[in-house]
């Protein structure tokens, strides 16, 4: 159970690592709530507990649960490099446009034009930030 919160790179944070966290937490809780077994009704009991978990573990299939994790990292990695990749694209636009227009500006009115273009840009590129 420690293992799991000190999985790497929010692992732990992933839906089907929360998931499993809890029931194995929830088996945990049982098996401290037992007594020591200490005569064959107690055994019995430990055994039947011990029984059960395994039951339910089977039925929340926690090894698929873990890899289910790990699959929901990936994907969730995948969407933040998708959208650096875009706000890299994105800024390199920018800036060539920027860069248009800086040595397009002769004068004055140019130079103002130019201004209210860079201005625009940073707005455009703003928007676009957090679109994530």
């Amino acid at each position: 159970i420690k293992g799991i919160g000190r999985m790497p790179e929010g692992l732990s944070s992933m839906p089907s690592i929360i998931a499993t966290r809890k029931v194995l937490l929830e088996s945990f809780g049982k098996l401290v709530a037992l007594p020591v077994p200490v005569n064959v009704p107690t055994e019995q009991q430990f055994a039947k507990v011990i029984g059960e978990i395994v039951e339910r573990h089977g039925e929340h299939d926690i090894l698929m649960k873990m890899a289910t994790g790990v699959i929901e990292l990936k994907t969730h990695h995948n969407r933040h490099i998708e959208a650096l990749k875009r706000l890299r694209s994105q800024h390199a636009a920018l800036e060539s446009q920027l860069d248009d227009n800086t040595k397009g500006a002769h004068g004055s009115a140019s130079a103002s034009a130019s201004a209210s273009s860079v201005d625009r840009l940073h707005t455009a590129f703003a928007r676009n930030l957090f679109k994530i």
